[in-house]
């Protein structure tokens, strides 16, 4: 199906990547490369980066990994929604719903009119990204208020549902995680937001990233973590053409390999 790709896991597990869109990246969210340098790691290509969420199909559960950008998209954007109806899916039946993070882009679709978008949801969050979040005028603070009731506070390894697990991912935001999802798969948010830059220098991190130090040591850790384990791996700012990639080390950083 258009902007949905499927990954199933040595468990049974069905991992759907949706494709909320995508755009061409401005050069300064890397803010130590100068335009020429991007161009020249990328080969002449466009830095360009796609937004997206994850479903989790398993026995009894139906779980939502962020939600996109909801009302917050310009045309790059906004087609969680309909990645799920072409699922046969519809907001009700959300069972779970997992936040690597409340940045606009991973939350904005989390609330319509205000409400919660997923009425059903149990919601699970790291504990540290709720504190981050709390009191400030940002959309984030706002699903923690509208969901106040639905939400579990985590910590790295707790359970969302049988064989998916919270990996802490820090620096990003101080409690950016991703799950953990069977015995060979893994979503890591945004460990990385341009693979074809990041992998091969993971000690590239963007503006965005309120601890740049933590975040490439986090970056580091688990792209290692990757490899050892042999994980396929999905992030939310794919730029492979591949939504799903195994991690293989190269020279002094690594790259990923269809999967």
């Amino acid at each position: 199906m258009d902007g949905i790709a499927r990954f199933l896991t040595q468990d049974g597990i069905e991992v759907f990547s949706l494709i909320d869109g995508a755009s061409d990246a401005p050069v300064d969210w890397f803010e130590s490369l100068s335009p020429a340098d991007i161009s020249a790691r990328l080969n002449g290509a466009a830095l360009s980066v796609q937004f997206n969420a994850f479903l989790i199909r398993m026995a009894g559960q139906t779980i939502l990994v962020d939600t996109g950008h909801g009302p917050f998209a310009g045309p790059e954007g906004a087609h969680v929604s309909m990645r799920l109806a072409a699922l046969g899916v519809t907001p009700d039946q959300i069972d779970s719903l997992f936040f690597t993070h409340l940045h606009t882009d991973h939350s904005g679709g989390a609330l319509t009119d205000g409400k919660p978008t997923y009425p059903n949801a149990r919601v699970f969050l790291h504990r540290d990204e709720a504190q981050h979040w709390g009191g400030k005028d940002h959309n984030g603070a706002r699903v923690l208020q509208a969901y106040a009731h639905q939400i579990t506070l985590c910590d790295d390894g707790a359970t969302v549902a049988p064989d998916v697990a919270v990996w802490h991912l820090p620096g990003h935001t101080p409690g950016h995680s991703g799950l953990k999802v069977g015995t060979d798969f893994a979503i890591v948010g945004d460990l990385f937001h341009a693979a074809a830059l990041q992998f091969p220098d993971p000690a590239l991190s963007t503006k965005y990233d309120v601890d740049p130090g933590l975040a490439t040591r986090t970056r580091f850790a688990a792209l290692a973590e990757a490899v050892d384990k042999a994980f396929v791996i999905a992030g939310s700012h794919a730029v492979h053409p591949e939504q799903f990639v195994s991690v293989v080390r190269d020279g002094s950083g690594f790259k990923g390999i269809s999967a």
